[in-house]
């Protein structure tokens, strides 16, 4: 199931891809513009197909409401996989624990205090103490690229130029997050940084990792 989007599509290739790999069928797809509000006959025809497992080319909203809309009709043998978009905060914390037991694919812990490093927590209290609000997984994922963007500015030296900043960024290797992300390299051929993410699952509206990083 997924966005009628760019975004969407590019999910869709994925699945295709790792389908004909793993060599199973896709039985059916379904697609939706972003602002639809209603997704029962989108469920309902991948009920109807027979379906093991519903991967989702969705973000957010489109996200919580076919899964709910899933539950709701009764069918609770099939499990919902969403890629990285969907790993968010008001997924996992829908109202009424709407969304139990999804899975999603994670690049980086997700900021609950409680869970995070030293590190990530004195960001974390930085973060709430300038904004007045909790950092969600948007405000880590834009901390590690300004991260990244420093080492490579320390890299690139004091006579930066467009060169020498590609350049820098380009020696990178190994960097770590402070939020548990996977290892990013680059390289003059390496433009991706890193190829890996985790499994996790929404549990108690919350969401738990369940696997180490996997490399793909």
């Amino acid at each position: 199931m997924y966005q009628d989007t760019d975004f969407g599509k590019e999910v869709l290739d994925g699945v295709s891809l790792q389908a004909e790999k793993l060599k199973v069928k896709v039985v059916e797809t379904v697609t939706h513009k972003p602002t639809d509000q209603d997704f029962t006959a989108q469920i309902t025809k991948l009920k109807g197909a027979g379906c093991d497992l519903v991967v989702m080319g969705t973000i957010v909203r489109d996200t919580i409401v076919p899964y709910a809309t899933a539950r709701k009709i009764g069918w609770t043998d099939v499990d919902f996989l969403g890629s990285a978009a969907s790993y968010d905060l008001f997924v996992a914390a829908a109202q009424g624990g709407a969304t139990e037991g999804f899975y999603a694919m994670g690049l980086t812990d997700m900021p609950y205090r409680d869970t995070l490093g030293a590190a990530a927590q004195g960001w974390f209290d930085r973060y709430k103490d300038r904004y007045k609000a909790d950092p969600n997984i948007g405000a880590v994922y834009g901390q590690v690229a300004a991260d990244l963007t420093v080492a490579g500015l320390e890299k690139a030296g004091a006579d930066l130029t467009l060169d020498s900043f590609v350049k820098g960024l380009e020696s990178i290797k190994g960097f770590k997050d402070i939020f548990n992300g996977p290892e990013v390299s680059f390289g003059p051929d390496k433009r991706q940084g890193a190829n890996s993410s985790f499994l996790a699952q929404v549990k108690g509206g919350r969401w738990t990792r369940l696997t180490d990083p996997l490399n793909f």
